[in-house]
């Protein structure tokens, strides 16, 4: 089974489909996504004689804790593109927060260079800053990089191309 939400309103709509024929076996809309919610949604595909076997969906915790209270039995594995999204979103944030305090570094290296008043700490001052802006350099070039790689990727991995036409998985899969 693959599921998700999608939202009307601010509500959420819980949609659980068989991956292989994109049958939809279960859609409702619900007044939230708690742990009991899910389970009652799980239940009631059960009982209509469907059989998890194998679970996808994203690392929602509500469908998570669900999942070991309903179908602790079932394989679970995140969807590739919250699997891929959120890790390595995760590292785009590390490097933002690595180049910004390079940055803040380099900054506090020119004003201490800037106040130096003898040669040998101007010239001490000097080498630091240099060394410090070469060193936000690195942290700025690595981010930028990895974030139009990061962006790149997931635009590939988009279901709909941005004019609403179906992606092709064989195109993704070269492009990956």
């Amino acid at each position: 089974m693959a599921c998700d939400e999608i939202f009307s309103h601010l509500r959420p709509i819980l949609i659980t489909v068989d991956p292989v024929s994109s049958a939809i076996l279960r859609i409702e809309l619900a007044d939230s996504r708690e742990v009991s919610v899910w389970k009652e949604h799980w239940e009631c595909i059960e009982r209509s004689g469907y059989l998890a076997v194998y679970l996808v969906n994203d690392e929602g915790k509500s469908k998570s804790l669900a999942q070991k209270k309903v179908l602790s039995q079932v394989i679970r594995q995140s969807d590739t593109f919250h699997g891929l999204a959120h890790r390595l979103g995760a590292w785009v944030d590390r490097l933002e927060k690595t180049a910004y305090t390079a940055i803040e570094r380099e900054g506090d290296r020119l004003n201490r260079l800037q106040s130096a008043k003898s040669e040998a700490v101007i010239e001490k001052k000097t080498k630091e800053y240099e060394t410090a802006k070469e060193q936000a350099d690195k942290a700025i070039e690595s981010y930028d990089r990895f974030h139009y790689l990061y962006l790149c990727l997931i635009g590939t991995l988009q279901v709909f191309d941005r004019h609403g036409n179906p992606n092709e998985r064989q195109a993704a899969e070269a492009t990956v």
